[in-house]
């Protein structure tokens, strides 16, 4: 099974990434996990604000694509596919109380069987502006937009 685990608080400018993009998901492949990918099915699911309850999502996984916005001190915009391997050294701030880096690390020391580094992946983008307010930037929202587009086409999905 692969879970899709969108992450970002919509109320706060451009980390409502994870739910823009949910909402993109949502509308194409419904959230019946009727959709596949390579063969297996596809889940989608809100991680919310991440933190621990994240630990949860993981469970069942082949693999996972967790999807937040970051703040590399980049261009605004820029998407980022970074494995799990990666993320320790990432040179990305959350804004989330328990960042993705450490709830795989602790992922990593609790799990009997966790999963291979290379199956777990996170999709980042760079943040244009965080403040208080529902709705992306217009320069997120257009990669965002082109994130969604350019994934979608490896998805199996009833019409």
């Amino acid at each position: 099974m692969i879970k899709m685990i969108f992450i970002g608080n919509p109320l706060w400018g451009d980390d409502g990434v994870g739910p823009y993009l949910l909402d993109l998901f949502s509308s194409r492949l419904g959230s019946g996990g009727n959709a596949k990918w390579q063969g297996l099915p596809a889940v989608i699911l809100s991680g919310g604000t991440g933190g621990l309850n994240l630990l949860n999502f993981m469970d069942g996984a082949n693999q996972i694509f967790f999807f937040d916005a970051i703040n590399t001190q980049g261009k605004p915009g820029d998407v980022y596919k970074i494995p799990a391997s990666a993320l320790e050294d990432w040179p990305a701030q959350s804004s989330h109380d328990f960042g993705l880096e450490q709830v795989l690390r602790l992922y990593y020391e609790i799990e009997d069987h966790p999963l291979s580094p290379d199956n777990i992946w996170l999709y980042g983008v760079e943040i244009d502006r965080l403040d208080f307010g529902e709705g992306i930037s217009e320069v997120v929202k257009k990669s965002c937009d082109a994130l969604f587009e350019s994934l979608i086409q490896e998805f199996e999905y009833p019409c």
